[in-house]
């Protein structure tokens, strides 16, 4: 009996990459994002908050 699923997941940041990964070893797997590259911003929490400016 065949139990994989096909899944739809929304938004291609870490999260939903690292689902689809996972997922895609036993499930049909489709990644829905509006743009069309990732984009990482690794100080981006420290931008935000004050930590740190945009120098």
């Amino acid at each position: 009996m065949d139990t994989s699923k096909q899944i739809v997941i929304i938004g291609a940041n870490f999260a939903g990459l690292t689902t689809a990964l996972r997922l895609s070893e036993r499930h049909d797997v489709v990644i829905i994002d509006p743009s069309p590259r990732f984009e990482f911003l690794h100080n981006i929490h420290e931008l935000i908050s004050g930590v740190k400016s945009p120098d």
